[in-house]
């Protein structure tokens, strides 16, 4: 049933809902926005907050200061890369250096996302499964909203991406 909109206020009292006829007079459609603009707000204030509160709200594998082996989470601390490059190591192209990494599986998330939330339990357990088997498997995992230039520079377009 569509819902009408009762911009009339003297054909009745504005307080009253009739029920069955689908009039929402319009003051109440104004409240329901501004309940969700105050919702949208605090949840907004929240986040920054988080954001502003440091690595907590930008990292998934790493909470103060713990590794969730066997998953290599790529920080930087105190301004300075875990790996000396501003790009890690593990990312480059064989064909541009002498360095040949290891196999390895690298899962680019961004730590607000739910669906990375809930992906961080079943990578940890997937890596600890085949880095039981395989030791020279390298797990990685690297915040887009800290390191937004390195996936970009992958081509990186949703989360998580393995």
């Amino acid at each position: 049933m569509p819902i009408a909109i009762d911009k009339d206020r003297s054909k009745r009292n504005s307080k009253s809902l009739q029920s069955g006829q689908g009039i929402v007079p319009l003051e109440i459609l104004m409240m329901g926005w501004m309940c969700f603009l105050t919702v949208a707000f605090v949840t907004l204030v929240v986040f920054a907050v988080d954001l502003a509160a440091g690595s907590k709200a930008l990292y998934l594998y790493e909470v103060d200061g713990e590794p969730k082996d066997p998953v290599l989470e790529y920080l930087v601390k105190e301004g300075k890369p875990r790996f000396e490059q501003n790009h890690p190591i593990f990312l480059w192209r064989q064909e541009t250096t002498s360095y040949r990494p290891p196999p390895r599986v690298i899962e680019f998330y961004a730590p607000w996302c739910p669906h990375c939330q809930h992906f961080v339990s079943k990578y940890v357990k997937m890596a600890k499964e085949i880095h039981a088997v395989h030791p020279n498997i390298e797990f990685h995992a690297i915040s887009c909203v800290a390191h937004h230039d390195i996936c970009k520079d992958q081509g990186i377009r949703s989360f998580p991406t393995v």
